[in-house]
């Protein structure tokens, strides 16, 4: 019965301060640690499954990337057994704002991979834009249009088509690593 006071609590919390840590939580309800890593997880799961049931609309920037892992050691770059492959997308309003993020990890940045992420992440009939990487030309497959700018040798401020994704990615990044139950 008090987890529930705590979850609600926590939840009433969390859309306020949506970046506040377990550890914030702790303080801001009064429990311990553990009680408010719980609460915690859980809301952020429910979000997460929310969030799984939206399909992205309209205009949507997409792009491929590698998140670091936890793990200390093996070789770098890109092929890494600590990196993990994502795509992620922002959906756009009609005056070129964000509306929504998806965020997937993927098996690997092949055509099957990317046409099973697109017939789960992409409304039928919605407009993508990507780098012009290979796995991408599978976008189609899930009943979307397809653009590619090859993006080869251009910084990203000469690119103002891939703006938003650029910058959900760069937020991303430095936010990756997610800390396991003490």
């Amino acid at each position: 019965m008090a987890m529930s006071r705590i979850q609600f609590q926590a939840g009433l919390s969390l859309p306020k301060f949506s970046h506040l840590s377990s550890l914030a939580l702790r303080r801001h309800l009064g429990v311990n640690y553990r009680t408010a890593w719980l609460a915690h997880n859980k809301i952020m799961q429910a979000m997460k499954e929310r969030d799984g049931a939206y399909v992205l609309r309209g205009k949507v920037q997409v792009d491929a990337a590698f998140l670091s892992g936890e793990r200390c050691g093996g070789k770098p770059g890109r092929g890494s057994e600590n990196k993990v492959p994502i795509v992620a997308a922002i959906s756009l309003d009609d005056a070129g704002h964000p509306r929504h993020v998806k965020r997937a990890t993927v098996a690997a940045f092949s055509f099957a991979a990317i046409a099973d992420w697109a017939q789960d992440s992409l409304a039928i009939g919605c407009e993508v834009i990507s780098d012009g990487l290979a796995c991408f030309r599978a976008v189609p497959e899930g009943g979307c249009l397809h653009q590619a700018v090859v993006v080869k040798g251009r910084h990203p401020s000469e690119l103002p088509e891939f703006r938003w994704i650029n910058t959900v990615l760069s937020n991303l990044k430095p936010a990756s690593v997610v800390p396991s139950m003490p």
